[in-house]
C-alpha cells in the first residue's frame, strides 16, 4: 500500500516530536571530522551493548528495532517538523480515517512535546465538542482522564481522548498560568471542509478545510451553485487548511485553471522536474479570485494559493503561510506498521519554493481575535460576519 500526501489533516493530531538530536542528518554530514565510519558493524555493538548491559532489562529486541527504525525517519526532520514518521498500524488507520474526513472525538488538533508530556491545542474544530465545551487555540492537556504523557506518545493521549459517542472523557487544561478541568462528551467531529456563502450580490466565500478524497468533487458542487450568476469576485479562505492529498490538491487547483495550464512543479531525489497541467475549463475565468491565507495554511493550501497567484493574479490576503513544500509518501511495511517519508519538493508555477519561509500575502492583515474567530463559524449574516472578522472584511474590500 502505497499514496502520496502533501500533509494529511490530523483532527486529533499534527505532530508528535520524536527524540531529541543533536541535529538531523544533514548536519552530520557536513561534520566531515566526526564521520560513523563502519555503519553496519557500529550499529551492531550498539545493539549488543544495549541487549547486554542496558540498566532497563526488560528492554527487548522488539523495543530497539522499533525505536532504530523510528529514529532514522526523525533524524531526517529538521527542527520539530515531523513529516517523516514511523506509523503504527493504529496510526495509520486513524490517517485513512482523516482522509475522508469522518471522525469520533473532541474535535481538536494537537500537537505533543514528549519531553513533558504535554499536548498544544493548534485549532478547535467548528461545531465541535471541543468548542462547546470551551476549549481554546493554545490551551495544553496535561493529563486524559487523570494520566499523564512525560515519555509516552501523541497516540497514547489521542487513544484516551478518543472513543465511542456520548461517553465523556476528562481532561485537566493548562491556559495561561491557570489549570482548567473540563469533561467533554464525545461526539462525531463534523468537518465542514467546503463551505460557500453569499456575501453581497457580487461576492461570494468558498472555505476549504483540507484536501480530502472528496475534495475536488465537493468544490465542484460548491461552485456549481454560481454558475447562473455572475460574480464579481470569489473569495477563497484556506486559513487552517493543513494540506492533504496531493492528487486532490492538483485537482482543486486545476478546476480553476485553462486547460495546459501549469498548476505546480515537482522535483524528485536525482533533480528531475516534472510539470503538473490543469486539464480542463476555467471555472469562471472572469471572475476575480481573492485568497485568504495564514500561518496554519500548510502544503497543497500553499500550492493552491501560489498557482491561483500566478495563474489568475489573484490577491492574497491575511499573513504568511507556513512553509510546507514537500510531498510525502506513506509505505506499509511487511509488519503492517508504515513509514512516511518525503519523496519530492514542489514549487510554484513559475518555479519558486517557499519552503521555510512561507507565502508572503499581497496585503498582510492580521486576524481577529480568537474569540471573534470562533464565532465566525456559526455566523450566518454577512455584515455580522465581515464585522467579526477583520481579515475577511479587507479581502471583500479589494
Amino acid at each position: 500500500m502505497k499514496f502520496s500526501l502533501l500533509l494529511l489533516l490530523s483532527v486529533l493530531s499534527i505532530s508528535a516530536r520524536g527524540a531529541k538530536f543533536e541535529g538531523d542528518i544533514r548536519d552530520w554530514k557536513q561534520e566531515s571530522h566526526d564521520k560513523f565510519s563502519d555503519p553496519e558493524v557500529n550499529f551492531k555493538a550498539v545493539m549488543k551493548i544495549l541487549r547486554e548491559k542496558y540498566v532497563d532489562a526488560s528492554v527487548t529486541d522488539e523495543d530497539l528495532y522499533r525505536a532504530a527504525a523510528a529514529g532514522l525517519l526523525s533524524a531526517l526532520n529538521s527542527g520539530d517538523e515531523g513529516w517523516n514518521k514511523l506509523m503504527s498500524p493504529r496510526e495509520l488507520q486513524d490517517l485513512q480515517i482523516e482522509m475522508t474526513g469522518q471522525l469520533t472525538g473532541i474535535g481538536a488538533t494537537l500537537s505533543f512535546d514528549k519531553d513533558t508530556g504535554y499536548a498544544k491545542i493548534h485549532q478547535v474544530i467548528p461545531g465541535s465538542a471541543a468548542l462547546k465545551a470551551g476549549l481554546r487555540k493554545d490551551d495544553q492537556i496535561l493529563s486524559v482522564n487523570g494520566e499523564k504523557f512525560k515519555g509516552k506518545t501523541l497516540t497514547d493521549m489521542v487513544i484516551l481522548i478518543r472513543g465511542p459517542v456520548g461517553q465523556s472523557v476528562k481532561l485537566k487544561v493548562l491556559r495561561e498560568d491557570k489549570i482548567l478541568p473540563f469533561q467533554i462528551t464525545r461526539d462525531q467531529v463534523r468537518l465542514e471542509n467546503f463551505v460557500t456563502r453569499r456575501l453581497d450580490e457580487g461576492t461570494a466565500l468558498l472555505e476549504i478545510g483540507a484536501f480530502t478524497k472528496t475534495a475536488p468533487q465537493e468544490v465542484r458542487s460548491a461552485l456549481n451553485e454560481y454558475r447562473a450568476v455572475k460574480l464579481k469576485k470569489l473569495i477563497i479562505d484556506l486559513r487552517g487548511n493543513q494540506g492533504g492529498g496531493f492528487d486532490q490538491a492538483l485537482s482543486v487547483a486545476g478546476i480553476f485553471l485553462p486547460k495546459n495550464a501549469v498548476i505546480a512543479r515537482t522535483v524528485d531525489r536525482q533533480g528531475r522536474a516534472q510539470e503538473h497541467l490543469a486539464t480542463g475549463e476555467a471555472w469562471s475565468p472572469q471572475t476575480r479570485l481573492v485568497v485568504l491565507t495564514d500561518e496554519n495554511t500548510f502544503s497543497g493550501a500553499e500550492l493552491l494559493a501560489a498557482s491561483l497567484k500566478e495563474n489568475r493574479k489573484a490577491l492574497l490576503v491575511g499573513t504568511h503561510t507556513h512553509g510546507k513544500w514537500s510531498v510525502q509518501s506513506v509505505e506499509e511495511l511487511p509488519n503492517k506498521f508504515t513509514i512516511k517519508y518525503s519523496v519530492m519538493q514542489f514549487q510554484s508555477p513559475s518555479g519558486q519554493s517557499y519552503q521555510g519561509t512561507g507565502i508572503k500575502p499581497d496585503f498582510e492583515v492580521s486576524p481577529a481575535k480568537e474569540e471573534s474567530l470562533a464565532e465566525r463559524w456559526s455566523e450566518k449574516n454577512p455584515q455580522v460576519l465581515l464585522g467579526i472578522d477583520t481579515q475577511l472584511k479587507a479581502a471583500a474590500a479589494l
